[in-house]
């Protein structure tokens, strides 16, 4: 069976199906690695211009305060490219780790600019995708800054549920493969606050807990409180 990169059809979805150069994507180098959970995929002042995307698994953006305490920025998720700004030149400000067991590829700056050159439009691409990601910050800074505990919560939980592409009833329970400590350090909450919070959401059915996860039973009580709050 023949290996597909997510990151690869994202880009292939794109641009469409009129690119007769559309071959050019199947050709481009890279090289996979697996990164264990815990473990680093893009390092704090990193400066190089390798493109890191994840093929399997969950990652995050975070940042270490200077008090030891953590703050998530986004989740990353098969397909999302960890650094789609090709050209910039600044070290990054954050660290992005492997919340579950990762598949990387690692793309280099190189085969990149070759492809570039063959399809100029995927320069187009990864910004969309940027754009896509910086929406999804915007959002948290929303909730971070307006809104309670509670709304924080159904937020990032309704984008995690629409970022898995599991919002079908049928599938219901969505598992939410994230732990319960690091779902509190993205929306700026301590561990004992946020399992609160989830509580009062498994006695009104939204959800329940099993062995420290979350599984979500009614996305759409999720979907409508986000909306309410973040009007899309």
């Amino acid at each position: 069976m023949m290996y597909r990169s997510p990151f690869l059809d994202n880009l292939r979805s794109s641009l469409g199906s009129g690119f007769a150069e559309q071959s050019a994507i199947d050709e481009l180098s890279s090289n996979i690695t697996i990164v264990q959970k815990g473990g680093e995929v893009v390092p704090l002042g990193y400066k190089g211009r390798k493109l890191f995307v994840i093929n399997s698994g969950i990652a995050m953006r975070y940042r270490i305060l200077p008090d030891g305490g953590r703050q998530i920025f986004m989740f990353l998720m098969p397909g999302d490219a960890c650094n789609p700004n090709l050209f910039n030149a600044i070290p990054v400000d954050h660290a992005i780790a492997a919340v579950t067991p990762l598949q990387v590829d690692q793309i280099s700056h190189e085969s990149m600019l070759a492809l570039l050159k063959k399809i100029p439009q995927v320069n187009q691409a990864l910004w969309q995708m940027a754009d896509e990601q910086t929406a999804v910050m915007r959002d948290r800074i929303v909730s971070l800054g307006r809104c309670d505990a509670r709304v924080r919560i159904a937020i990032l939980l309704w984008e995690l549920v629409s970022r898995l592409r599991v919002t079908n009833v049928d599938v219901l329970p969505i598992m939410i493969p994230i732990t319960q400590a690091l779902l509190a350090d993205a929306v700026g909450m301590t561990h004992i606050h946020f399992n609160r919070v989830i509580k009062d959401f498994c006695r009104m059915e939204v959800l329940f807990t099993r062995r420290g996860r979350l599984f979500v039973t009614r996305p759409t009580f999720l979907e409508n409180l986000a909306r309410e709050q973040t009007g899309h």
